[in-house]
């Protein structure tokens, strides 16, 4: 008996039973069946004119391995397009052209499906486009649309993409890969989605660009059906393309040295928010955002943690570059990190996030942060409860940003704009190798030369002598600009930089001159702030690494940048020792020499102790945080359960407290005040006490000098007539200065939401007038002089209107960027507050903006933008912002409440808006100017309004027969802004013709 069954023979017979021995004839082909590839997509291109017959070769291929391929091709009758060929045999392994005509008979945009009928078994009728113009341009293509929005599943379905232009070829992809005219599947029919699928899919016209459109899809596995969070849910899905990337950091790479950094991975991020009832996450609805995501792990030590912490960019859905989007009500940002806090080191999860809010309520710039319950699946197959990581922490990265860390970027010259360095091991190997795309060969970094002054280190290698820093693994490298981008013009400017304000830190004669000494070269309140705040955690890796120091481009002085990386060693050890935490580093030796910076950094203590540094506060920002998280949560923690969280939690706030209690201790107190100042009544008496615990005598000012300059004794009351600010220090008997007592007390009408609004804003000068910036505000009480003491910008700007300014009725007040450039341009007739601070202006691309009163009451919170529907021409093309109607104090949230200046550039401290005061009659001319409004072709009705007549608005309007008039939609932009105050509207006009009536009605706003 001899059986033959495609490649292998089996032999038997005789007296035996069964088939005996089987033997191979041959190499079983590893896939015998014909199988084809062609391309989903043959594009002619387009004809100014006829081209007559026009052809193209489809290249088709047989993958197979042993059988032929046959083709037959097929077109509809009457097509503009025909094929050469009726059939074709293509043998194993072997590609033939097949020829395609293109000849239309007229001009025109043409689309055609192409039939081949094949003996694939999996593929026995393949589809493709075929598209052509002729003095034809087809429509720019839109995104696909998708039947079910992505995320989670636990049913499968069937997937349907349409498109909302008919002729449109829709190809789509389900490996990752981008759709186009060689890659991908023409759409036609239904995709079954069984498991977790990622769908890319893009619509095609001939000419244009494609329009793609990325679609997530993840499979959940049973156990999580109905799985619900306390915290906001995010999910990573891989789609089983392996480990997250990591550069493998150890203990035996401390500087970095050797390290390459990987490529991210591509990637899909859900986020799910919590409801507003139940105020829980779940899976049973589409995210609340979603994103393409390239993701790889962060850190040094920490990437040695399991769980991984990670850093993502957000992507755009047809690219593999940044997408700026809002996340769980966060700035928009394309730069993130999912940080895990291992309770292994983070033994509270809020070694990070509590120091980041602190530090925020001092003042300094911290990270936006939100806790999150994260699911990470790179191990293919559904999305399980194995797959849950934990809590972690998702926070923007230190960048900048007129949100973030605000500067002007650097010159190429290095001669204007600000800088982030950060100190820290040095940077990985770009992704792409070396040569870097400045052409760099090795890792960017430098010293300073320290005390001596003598710089003993060579660029980009290890630091010797007294070189800063000192740290072996530690180095200045350049974050922005970034060492692999940065210039040699733009180097040579910032270490320059570093040496001139060594210069004159360590120069004996000068650094100590308040002047031309080294406060010109640094913020001296940053630096004590960023050594406080170290020195009351005790931050294992304080003053060594990761540090941000930053110089900004208005002031040129340096500053310390966030606080960062307080998830190893710190609120640990004892809590009364370290009165100081490693003075010794960077430039702080030096700093703590200076009588004045001391006295300063007591000062500041005492200062923070009243406000963000009390012990209560302390402990209701860790409170608030326990409660973000809950104790079910922690749980679930690896490493946790709910009662050693608590109990860990309980430490670390009673070692924070004890810590602060015990560094009050060290230094003189400042005298205590009877009030804490604010809105006073009259015949209000302000008493002071000592309260040092040694006998001395209470020395004040009211006119913002230090005590110790004055020497003005307090006598037992202080009755303050008008506002004023008052200063309080003890000098003991033994002569020793305790620390200051500040406090401001307002005696007038204090601003508040209900007389002051904020009426011009001049976000974006033009180029010909640099740094006149401003933003104006005006009294809208008909009868009250206001007094703006401690009125203060709190978002966007930061700026605090000194003590005792005033306001009468109806006046305005300008905050302004440069004063001289300021004058220069408007002149000095109006009132200036003063110079918003050089870290700050108003940015060019819309910012919030938030004004709080004496009270700390809310008296303005709204963003403005330099987008449609708010005036564009404001936005650097020579108008300002100017709210409409300001003395009625509208809302300033709303667009439709802000106009173009009447006047080029503003009118700062006036009022532009017009007064009607002529006859009915008059009223077209003085709304509309003196060009009278005209029908254009083609179909444009264009007429002027004049800037300024806000008591009245026009209304376009239509008819056909003079008696049924229709309202035609105003325009939110002008289309020119005119030099005589007036702005042009161009409306167009559907089917306008003789039988077409176009008026305007002018009404009262």
């Amino acid at each position: 008996l001899t059986l033959t069954d495609n490649w292998f023979e089996a032999v038997g017979g005789g007296d035996r039973v069964g088939l005996g021995e089987v033997r191979f004839l041959g190499n079983t082909p590893v896939n015998p069946s014909p199988v084809i590839e062609t391309a989903g997509l043959v594009d002619f291109g387009s004809f100014g004119s006829n081209p007559g017959p026009n052809q193209h070769p489809l290249q088709i291929s047989n993958l197979g391995g042993v059988e032929d391929l046959t083709v037959t091709p097929s077109l509809p009758i009457g097509s503009s397009f025909s094929v050469a060929e009726d059939s074709l045999t293509i043998e194993a392994g072997q590609l033939i052209d097949l020829t395609l005509t293109f000849f239309p008979s007229a001009d025109g945009c043409f689309s055609e499906t192409l039939t081949l009928t094949t003996n694939d078994p999996e593929n026995p009728l393949v589809e493709i486009t075929l598209i052509g113009a002729v003095n034809c341009v087809f429509p720019d293509p839109q995104q696909p649309d998708f039947s079910k929005e992505e995320g989670v599943f636990s049913e499968d379905f069937s997937l349907s993409l349409t498109s909302s232009e008919p002729g449109a070829t829709l190809v789509y992809t389900l490996d990752g890969s981008l759709p186009g005219t060689d890659n991908g599947l023409v759409y036609d029919s239904a995709i079954s989605v069984t498991t977790s699928i990622q769908v890319r899919a893009a619509s095609f016209f001939p000419g244009q660009a494609p329009a793609i459109r990325t679609r997530s899809y993840v499979k959940l596995s049973p156990d999580l059906a109905g799985y619900s969070s306390n915290l906001p849910i995010m999910v990573v899905e891989n789609f089983a393309t392996g480990s997250v990337p990591n550069k493998n950091w150890s203990t035996s790479t401390q500087t970095g040295g050797g390290l390459q950094q990987l490529t991210r991975q591509p990637a899909f991020l859900g986020i799910y928010d919590r409801d507003l009832t139940g105020n829980t996450a779940d899976f049973q609805s589409a995210p609340d955002q979603s994103s393409r995501i390239g993701i790889r792990v962060r850190g040094a030590f920490s990437s040695t943690w399991t769980p991984k912490p990670y850093s993502l960019e957000t992507w755009k859905t047809d690219e593999d570059s940044d997408r700026s989007i809002k996340i769980l009500g966060m700035s928009a940002e394309s730069d993130w990190i999912l940080y895990y806090p291992h309770p292994g080191y983070d033994r509270t999860m809020l070694y990070n996030t509590f120091i980041w809010e602190l530090s925020r309520q001092t003042g300094r710039w911290a990270p936006e942060f939100r806790f999150v319950d994260v699911f990470v699946n790179e191990d293919g197959g559904d999305l399980t409860l194995a797959d849950r990581k934990g809590v972690y922490v998702f926070l923007e990265k230190p960048k900048r940003d007129s949100k973030r860390i605000e500067f002007d970027e650097l010159s190429q010259d290095g001669f204007t704009g600000g800088w982030i360095n950060s100190i820290n091991r040095m940077d990985p190997i770009p992704v792409e190798g070396f040569p870097a795309e400045n052409g760099a060969t090795t890792p960017q970094f430098f010293h300073t030369a320290g005390p001596n002054r003598i710089q003993s280190t060579s660029p980009n290698v290890s630091g010797s002598g007294d070189d800063i820093p000192r740290q072996y693994n530690a180095f200045i490298n350049f974050e922005d600009p970034n060492g692999y981008a940065i210039s040699a013009p733009q180097r040579a400017a910032v270490e320059e930089w570093y040496r001139q304000f060594e210069d004159v830190l360590y120069d004996n004669d000068i650094w100590q001159d308040p002047d031309i000494g080294y406060r010109r070269h640094l913020d001296t309140t940053d630096f004590i702030d960023y050594f406080q705040m170290l020195t009351l955690a005790k931050q294992g890796d304080g003053l060594l690494l990761s540090m941000f120091p930053w110089v900004s481009s208005g002031d040129r002085k340096l500053r310390m940048g966030p606080m960062w990386d307080f998830n190893n060693g710190a609120y640990g050890g004892s809590t009364t020792g370290t009165l100081y935490f490693r003075p010794d580093r960077l430039w702080y030796d030096r700093l703590f020499d200076d009588p004045t910076f001391q006295r300063e950094y007591e000062d500041r203590w005492f200062e923070l102790r009243g406000g963000p540094l009390s012990n209560a506060n302390m402990s209701a920002i860790i409170d608030s945080q326990v409660a973000e998280i809950t104790t079910a949560l922690a749980d679930q923690q690896s490493g946790l359960s709910a009662s050693s969280w608590t109990s860990r939690v309980a430490t670390m706030k009673s070692w924070l407290q004890t810590r602060a209690n015990w560094i009050d201790s060290n230094f003189l107190p400042p005298p205590d005040f009877s009030s804490n100042g604010g809105v006073i009544s009259p015949g209000f008496q302000l008493t002071i006490s000592n309260t040092t615990g040694e006998n001395g005598t209470i020395y004040y000012s009211t006119d913002e000098r230090d005590p110790k300059e004055t020497l003005t004794a307090f006598d037992g009351q202080i009755i303050p007539l008008v506002s004023m600010e008052i200063s309080a220090r003890v000098r003991t008997d033994s002569g020793n200065w305790s620390a200051i007592r500040r406090a401001t007390f307002v005696t007038g009408t204090p601003a508040s939401a209900d007389n002051l609004t904020i009426s011009e804003i001049n976000y974006h000068p033009s180029e010909n007038y640099p740094a006149t910036e401003f933003i104006e505000l005006l009294n809208t009480s008909p009868t009250e002089i206001i007094d703006l003491t401690e009125v203060a910008f709190t978002a966007g700007l930061n700026f605090t209107f000194p003590v005792n300014t005033l306001l009468d009725p109806g006046e305005r007040i300008v905050l302004v960027e440069n004063i001289t450039a300021f004058t220069d341009l408007y002149g000095d007739f109006m009132k200036i507050a003063g110079e918003f601070s050089k870290l700050t202006n108003l940015a060019n691309s819309g910012e919030s903006l938030v004004l709080s009163a004496a009270d700390s009451s809310v008296i303005a919170d709204f963003t403005y933008n330099d987008k449609d529907p708010w005036p564009e021409f404001a936005d650097g093309e020579g108008c300002t912002l100017t709210l409409i109607q300001a003395q009625a104090n509208p809302e300033l949230s709303l667009a439709s409440n802000w106009r173009c200046s009447a006047a080029r550039h503003g009118s700062p401290g006036t009022d532009d808006s017009l007064v009607f005061a002529g006859e009915p009659d008059d009223l077209p001319t003085f709304v509309l100017g003196v060009t009278l409004p005209e029908a254009t072709l083609p179909n444009v009705y264009k007429f002027n309004v004049r800037l300024g007549a806000d008591e009245f608005i026009a209304i376009p309007q239509r008819s056909d027969d003079l008696v049924n008039w229709e309202e035609i939609p105003m325009p939110t932009q002008a289309s020119v802004f005119n030099d005589d105050g007036t702005a042009t509207y161009r409306i167009p006009i559907d089917n306008l013709d003789s039988r077409t009536f176009l008026r305007l009605v002018i009404t009262s706003r």
